[in-house]
């Protein structure tokens, strides 16, 4: 995140459900495939800046995609109004134009909500249903939307259903189950293990993985031991925590926790 934030230019960072892009110095934004969850959050916060970039070249197009955003909890729609409400003047001066992608549903009318707030009369902002709708009214060139496509396509392809599990799951990763979440999707365990293997995962990946997200978020934003992170989601000690990490991250938490902080 640090290195994106540095030097951004012809950039793109992905998180668990979540892009964001700088391809060029008049055009940036981001696509978001989930919630807000606490595993994406932190990097969210500190992409925020990225609109503001000084390597962005005003007037400059900006796009945020929340159209696969099925839910907005509360937390959700707090962070996006208390971002408007202190950024978007600013915005409104830089920006050539403003474009926002809606989900449908509920999620959907409260985005419009929050849009109608904070950028009526503001600047030139535009509300639209698809990604390629927007792109369109940016007037995006023809090999900056391939780019961006082709930057997008691991996350287009995931199922509605595994985003839905990824969800439910990083909403409480140390007590998920796969009986819960099958539940909170609307599956059998039976049919939901089929389609996690048609997505080439498993309910135990997809566990560990939210797990593993979820202590790198603790060792950057707490001073709490390894063997306090590990009780707290689920691992059955402090070694399994760190044999789990090693392998996902490619580095023991401890020696995370120190580059991350940079000391």
């Amino acid at each position: 995140m640090t290195e994106l934030l540095a030097d951004p230019v012809g950039c793109y960072v992905a998180g668990r459900a979540f892009v964001a892009f700088m391809p060029s110095t008049r055009f940036v934004g981001a696509c978001h495939f989930g919630p807000f969850e606490g595993n994406d959050l932190p990097e969210i916060i500190a992409l925020q800046e990225l609109p503001f970039h000084p390597a962005l070249v005003a007037p400059y197009d900006v796009m945020h995609d929340v159209g696969a955003v099925g839910v907005i909890d509360r937390r959700t729609f707090d962070i996006l109004e208390a971002y408007l409400s202190t950024r978007m003047a600013e915005l409104a001066k830089r920006a050539r134009r403003l474009a926002v992608v809606r989900p449908p549903g509920l999620a959907g009318a409260a985005f419009t909500g929050l849009f109608h707030d904070w950028t009526y009369d503001r600047c030139e902002a535009g509300l639209f249903a698809e990604r390629g709708v927007a792109l369109d009214w940016l007037g995006t060139p023809a090999p900056l939307r391939d780019e961006l496509d082709e930057a997008l396509a691991p996350f287009e392809r995931l199922s509605p259903v595994l985003r839905q599990v990824r969800s439910a799951i990083a909403t409480g990763p140390r007590d998920a189950t796969v009986e819960r979440v099958a539940g909170e999707v609307g599956h059998s365990v039976r049919s939901l293990q089929r389609h996690l293997a048609e997505q080439g995962t498993t309910f135990r990946d997809e566990l560990v993985h939210a797990r593993i997200e979820a202590a790198k978020a603790r060792l950057v934003d707490s001073d709490d031991k390894i063997e306090v992170i590990a009780r707290e989601l689920g691992f059955a000690s402090a070694a399994a925590l760190t044999t789990s990490f090693s392998r996902v991250v490619g580095e023991p938490p401890h020696e995370f926790r120190v580059r991350r902080r940079g000391s």
